[in-house]
């Protein structure tokens, strides 16, 4: 403890250099084949604390990380690697509202 104030630290159910290993070969090659047919947006969902992999996330191809957690410190991602979440909510108060929004006037407009 430092200061009186209780330190948390979270691991990945798998460590990074065990990811690296055994699955991020064959997600390398399963999203780098749907990237060369066509697909324009690879979502990966996982609730869970999976800040260190982050790195293999976007070397493995992956677009959108649903599911990220507050546990995940989100503001140091998005400052490390720019956006890396989509979720029916936000860590930021308001803006899945607005986005919704947007997306429902835009959608009226154009269709």
């Amino acid at each position: 403890m430092r200061s009186g104030r209780r330190e948390l630290y979270f691991n990945s159910f798998v460590s990074p250099d065990m990811f690296e290993e055994f699955f991020l070969p064959a997600y390398k090659k399963i999203y780098g084949f749907y990237k060369a047919n066509g697909v324009e947006l690879i979502v990966h969902h996982s609730d869970s604390y999976a800040a260190n992999l982050v790195p293999h996330m976007i070397e493995m191809g992956i677009d959108i990380w649903q599911g990220v957690m507050t546990t995940n410190n989100i503001p140091d991602l998005i400052k490390q690697y720019g956006e890396t979440s989509g979720l029916p909510m936000s860590s930021f108060p308001g803006v899945y509202d607005v986005v919704n929004k947007e997306i429902d006037r835009m959608s009226k407009e154009m269709f």
